[in-house]
């Protein structure tokens, strides 16, 4: 029993650092973002390079912002644009199941494969809806999904910890979004300050935003998406674009698809502020009876 403690404990101790270092980085490694392969059909990639906001977004460095689901965010010097490197790690299968050659192995191995390559064409094709279809509302200015040689510009990084990293863009995917300030933040800190008339719009825009992207028959498969919305002046962004899916056949009316999203809204803002909630409540019939016309 003693040995068994000891060799315990000596694992620990040898696994202890490295967990440590990868928190610390908060899974950041240059390896995880390089290009293995396009996220998105070159005939969709964005190639607005003569816009002079994304001129000005490629001639900046990035420091570490956040780690969401499918990418590493960073956010440029002047705190105006958000660069997203894609997580190319998500798609590549783990490197001690790469090695285990055993056959009863080979079940799981080919499941996890299957996991992973339905993952990923869920999001290309999130991304080719994001880009085609919703640029405005998702902030998108520029994406760059499949390798290329025309760039030719390297960009510098700083990680959580502050390290600096130099990386050849034209190896890399990304993205470039607009910086927007979070919706849960700018609505609680008006309703905080007593700014009830700036609460109201922002849930105009909020509404109006998830309006349009349901009549355009698209989804959000991400139901915790009201975290990931942002505005830039009066203009609403949904910021997390790797949620997005546009089914073939329609699933469901735009009432009940409207409802779906937004009642959870307004039992969120309910809890908030009861007034805000009946106001909200009224504002949801006004839209669903303005589709109905």
């Amino acid at each position: 029993m003693k040995k068994c403690v000891a060799i315990f404990l000596l694992l620990v101790i040898a696994i202890l650092p490295g967990k440590g270092w990868h928190w610390a980085k908060d899974g950041f490694q240059i390896a995880r973002i390089r290009s293995g392969h396009a996220l998105a059909a070159s005939s969709v990639v964005n190639r607005a390079l003569d816009d002079p906001r994304v001129a000005s977004a490629l001639n900046q460095s990035y420091r570490y912002l956040a780690r969401g689901h499918q990418a590493y965010a960073f956010l440029s010097d002047d705190g105006q644009y958000v660069l997203k490197l894609p997580r190319r790690d998500l798609y590549v299968q783990p490197f001690w199941l790469r090695m285990c050659a055993f056959s009863f192995f080979s079940s799981y191995r080919e499941q996890v494969f299957t996991d992973k390559e339905k993952r990923r064409r869920f999001i290309e094709s999130s991304l080719q809806i994001a880009i085609r279809e919703l640029k405005e509302e998702t902030g998108l200015l520029y994406a760059h999904l499949e390798a290329t040689s025309s760039l030719r510009k390297k960009i510098t990084l700083r990680d959580r910890l502050g390290r600096t990293y130099v990386v050849d863009l034209d190896r890399s995917l990304f993205l470039i979004q607009e910086k927007g300030e979070l919706l849960v933040h700018k609505f609680t800190q008006a309703l905080r300050e007593g700014h009830r008339e700036e609460a109201r719009q922002i849930l105009d825009v909020f509404s109006a935003a998830i309006a349009f992207r349901i009549h355009k028959g698209i989804y959000n498969k991400d139901p915790m998406f009201l975290k990931n919305f942002a505005f830039n002046g009066l203009r609403g962004m949904q910021i997390d674009v790797g949620s997005f899916y546009k089914p073939k056949l329609k699933e469901i009316d735009f009432s009940t698809s409207f409802l779906q999203t937004m009642t959870p809204v307004k039992e969120w803002i309910m809890g908030l502020d009861p007034e805000m909630g009946r106001w909200f409540s009224a504002r949801m019939e006004e839209i669903l009876h303005e589709s109905a016309l």
